[in-house]
């Protein structure tokens, strides 16, 4: 733990001139990168070392109970900060007055007080004197990151109300496994599908575009590793369909890298007005709307499914590859950029840990989860015996996986 320690004071030192701060001028992000590797490495290390240090001198009934019970209401704190926008209450440059706060958001100043307490202990805003409010360099980054807020709001407005009727859902659809007979379904009344629920309505459709492109360059997430891993350069100018692709968040991540391909993003012809296209890549990078619930028009060379086909059971996700059949040639490839669960402490802490809530939150919101390279396999097979499942990439700091698949007639 020491040597790790010293490792991170020694880049702070040489990078930053400081140590680590939870002031937002005084707040620097450890890089997570490759060419980094050292430091990365020692930050997770220190992560997991400090946590189990933590849970073995907390004790085991501090850890179930006490620690549930604090995670949760943090959580509903956090709620209650996005829903009322109270982050965006205090000035970034000066502390302000419990009162004020409450003046502003419209909320009563007891509901404030204990609000803004509860997120002071896990480090969101200081009370710097008794009453007065300031920010921390986390929630300045509320106000600075509008990605950062719609995670927030991801889980706050969509995972927390499907969480709450989990247990109902066991007993008014016993072991179902339709999309239509889960959580979501009993926190929205809706009798459709989940995602499709989300694309009708506008908020919940816009906070996920957001929260999916934050995803997309955040840590376990961040698009680099599978640009790093997949050798991409070997496709030259190779045409990548970005099924499902949204704002073109992953497509733009991997045209700033490989300057000879070119990319078609698809998905429903509302998500291109909210692209992230850079001006000097509009000529590589185009939007065609496709409901990959039908067939596939366009020729491709490699078909990109990033962290789509979790979403759904496999009858759904079977029904998705199938569709991609019309426009399947020899040697044509489908890259599953998703993830890959695998056996007990077979990967880095911070990616099991990753994993198993991925795996549950799937089951909360989609009635879904997440598969192993064993579940990919039968997903391609009910799909077309012809899909062949050529090999899985698996970066060291990443939670998706690239899923390299070959046609094979």
């Amino acid at each position: 733990m020491s040597a790790n320690v010293a490792t991170i004071s020694k880049y702070l030192e040489l990078n930053h001139g400081s140590i680590l701060s939870f002031s937002p001028g005084n707040w620097h992000e450890l890089p997570q990168d490759k060419d980094n590797e050292q430091v990365a490495n020692a930050r997770l290390a220190l992560v997991k070392q400090t946590t189990l240090l933590r849970d073995l001198v907390a004790g085991p009934a501090e850890a179930i109970f006490r620690s549930a019970a604090h995670s949760l209401h943090d959580m509903t704190a956090i709620t209650v900060i996005l829903r009322y926008n109270l982050a965006n209450a205090v000035p970034l440059d000066k502390e302000i007055s419990f009162e004020q706060v409450a003046k502003i958001s419209g909320l009563s100043y007891n509901r404030v007080r204990t609000v803004l307490r509860q997120a002071m202990v896990v480090h969101v805003f200081e009370e710097p004197h008794p009453g007065f409010v300031k920010h921390t360099a986390a929630s300045a980054l509320l106000v600075q990151d509008p990605g950062l807020r719609d995670v927030g709001r991801l889980f706050t407005e969509i995972t927390v109300p499907c969480a709450g009727k989990l247990l109902e859902t066991y007993v008014k659809f016993p072991n179902s496994e339709k999309p239509t007979e889960g959580p979501f379904n009993l926190a929205f009344e809706t009798k459709g599908r989940p995602m499709e629920c989300i694309a009708s309505r506008p908020d919940l459709a816009m906070i996920l575009q957001g929260g999916m492109s934050y995803r997309g360059r955040d840590g376990a997430w961040d698009n680099s590793h599978i640009a790093n891993a997949y050798p991409w350069a070997s496709l030259r100018s190779a045409t990548v369909a970005d099924i499902g692709g949204g704002n073109g968040h992953f497509s733009v991540s991997l045209a700033q890298r490989f300057p000879e391909l070119r990319f078609i993003v698809q998905d429903l012809a509302s998500t291109e007005q909210t692209n992230v296209v850079p001006p000097d890549l509009k000529d590589r990078i185009t939007f065609y709307a496709h409901d990959f619930f039908t067939p596939q028009t366009v020729k491709a060379d490699v078909y990109v499914l990033r962290f789509i086909l979790h979403d759904w059971l496999d009858k759904e996700a079977s029904e998705i590859l199938r569709n991609l059949v019309p426009a399947m040639v020899k040697g044509s490839r489908v890259l599953l950029v998703d993830s890959v669960i695998v056996p007990t402490r077979t990967r880095p802490y911070h990616i099991e840990r990753l994993s198993r809530m991925m795996d549950i939150h799937m089951m909360v919101t989609l009635n879904a989860r997440e598969r192993t390279e064993e579940d990919w396999k039968s997903v391609l097979q009910m799909a077309d015996s012809r899909f062949y499942l050529n090999r899985i990439i698996s970066p060291h700091s990443s939670f998706l996986s690239a899923i390299e698949v070959v046609w094979d007639p």
